[in-house]
């Protein structure tokens, strides 16, 4: 899901953008804590949702709603905490987004 709704993200086709949330809502979907029995442990479950998160901040900056990416990258970064620790990419991500969340 991840994957794939990345290639729709940075497509030029704004009809990929429709997949693309189709496939983070699913992915958002089976990493709550109530699909937990789907993953080996929670670290992977936790990590598999920092990633759909951060897609999910990456739609919404490319759609120009730079607060709901601020939100989901500011997500990401609390899970990140409870992990290894911030990923440079999490903190550019959202840093850009929050300077274009002050320009709206």
């Amino acid at each position: 899901w991840n994957k794939l709704s990345m290639e729709y993200i940075n497509s030029d086709k704004v009809s990929h953008l429709h997949k693309a949330c189709a496939l983070l809502e699913a992915a958002e979907k089976h990493t709550t804590e109530a699909a937990r029995d789907l993953f080996k442990n929670e670290s992977e479950r936790l990590a598999i949702r920092s990633i759909t998160l951060n897609n999910i901040g990456c739609f919404h900056y490319r759609k120009g709603e730079y607060s709901l990416a601020v939100a989901a990258y500011s997500d990401v970064l609390g899970i990140e905490e409870g992990l290894e620790g911030t990923t440079p990419s999490t903190l550019v991500n959202f840093g850009v987004s929050l300077f274009k969340a002050g320009e709206e």
